[in-house]
């Protein structure tokens, strides 16, 4: 069987993204171990796939873990890398200073952060409910650590990577990404539109 290593993002579920990989592939999502305080992205990423010393054929990542599968790609060696409902440069960010924006976030309160994402987040309402069951279970600290890093460290991978992006993406609008293949449906691909990113995956991974 080959092994796909897949990051999760805030509201993702391996079981569901595992049901849609194509014949022969198996998905393998470890728990993952809690940020330094003073270490970067890239950093976090190479600390954690020497940890998990795992021989895999393909590394996906969704949402903010596709910031962590960006950063794994030097390790990849010419395999498939797979990124959904993700930014990846300054750009694509949804609102203007973002790098001014993460300066600010570093003298507020983890758990400020938190709430104010839990109330705020744009997502379609079915949306809110799955991230916001799943936030609200997650230390607050490690999710301030994950939206700074979102803001700071956008970045393209290194390697060629192929890209998946929702047409009615509310966290991450559509309009701001110019590349990559577009499929109806919002943030959580995985659950509205599990036939098209099947056939995506399929493609990609076949």
């Amino acid at each position: 069987m080959k092994k796909l290593l897949l990051f999760n993002g805030f509201g993702g579920e391996s079981r569901l993204i595992e049901s849609l990989l194509p014949p022969g592939w198996v998905c393998v999502s470890p728990l993952l171990p809690p940020p330094y305080s003073d270490e970067n992205i890239d950093s976090y990423a190479s600390r954690v796939i020497s940890e998990l010393k795992l021989d895999i054929d393909a590394i996906l990542g969704f949402s903010y873990g596709a910031l962590i599968a960006r950063s794994c790609s030097p390790y990849l060696k010419g395999k498939p890398l797979l990124l959904i409902s993700c930014i990846l440069q300054a750009s694509e960010i949804p609102f203007p200073f973002p790098k001014s924006l993460a300066f600010l976030l570093h003298f507020i309160p983890s758990n400020w952060i938190k709430r104010m994402a839990l109330y705020w987040a744009p997502f379609h309402p079915n949306e809110k409910k799955r991230f916001k069951t799943f936030v609200q279970n997650l230390n607050s600290k490690t999710y301030k650590w994950a939206v700074i890093q979102g803001l700071e460290a956008t970045s393209k991978p290194e390697i060629h990577y192929f890209r998946l992006h929702g047409k009615h993406d509310k966290l991450f609008p559509n309009k701001k990404i110019e590349e990559g293949d577009k499929i109806d449906g919002g943030h959580f691909l995985f659950v509205e539109n599990r036939q098209q990113m099947r056939k995506w995956l399929e493609s990609k991974l076949s």
